[in-house]
């Protein structure tokens, strides 16, 4: 596996197309994907994250071949991803999410984001919109729940003091100028985590937690602490 940080080259792109690619979640997955598509039946092996160094926009990956940039538009850095992992093995974590639980209703199964749902729960239990919690208070309490047991099957445990979830936000936009809107939500984690299965740990860093990875959803950044 490789991980790779890649910013904008200084001259390779203009400032206006730069933004439109920053502010679309669609057009920053197809300037990524170029990196990796060297052929039209390729399928997606690589995840990735949108952040920030300083002020500069970079993008983070990890996947299973080198990306290449076959454009001017990227500057980019790659270095084989190995991690040591054992049982008991402490770290740094950061993870943009999009956390969902599947309900079924009279339209069948279908995926839920969190935070509305908890709210949704909390109205039908009779809150008032006086009593309701905060939308913060409301990501911090669901996110964690959804962090939480789901932990043992990506290989890891975490404590809820040591885990900060914030920045809830839901990404609407079109695919096209005349297609259906791709709607998802978003939640930051980070925090300190303990790896308790190095093997399937190891599978999540490189497979990454929850839906909406081809929008930058997923990836698990570690350091260790």
């Amino acid at each position: 596996m490789f991980f790779s940080k890649m910013t904008f080259q200084e001259h390779g792109i203009a400032p206006a197309e730069r933004m439109r690619i920053l502010r679309s979640p669609y057009a920053l997955h197809q300037a990524v994907w170029q990196l990796f598509s060297d052929s039209p039946e390729r399928e997606r092996d690589f995840m990735y994250r949108l952040d920030r160094d300083g002020l500069r926009p970079v993008v983070y990956t990890v996947s299973e071949r080198e990306p290449e940039d076959r454009s001017t538009v990227w500057q980019v850095a790659v270095k084989d991803y190995t991690p040591v992992l054992r049982i008991g093995t402490e770290l740094g974590f950061l993870l943009r999410a999009n956390p969902v639980v599947t309900k079924k209703d009279a339209q069948g199964r279908r995926r839920h984001d969190v935070v509305m749902d908890r709210k949704k729960t909390l109205q039908e239990q009779g809150v008032t919109k006086q009593d309701m919690p905060s939308s913060a208070e409301l990501a911090q309490e669901a996110g964690w729940d959804w962090l939480a047991c789901r932990a043992e099957q990506y290989g890891f445990t975490a404590r809820q003091e040591n885990v900060l979830v914030e920045g809830y936000r839901q990404e609407v936009f079109p695919k096209n100028r005349n297609g259906p809107k791709i709607r998802f939500s978003l939640l930051d984690f980070s925090g300190r985590l303990t790896v308790t299965d190095p093997d399937l740990f190891l599978r999540t860093l490189f497979r990454g937690m929850g839906p909406a990875k081809a929008f930058g959803c997923g990836l698990l950044l570690v350091r260790r602490i």
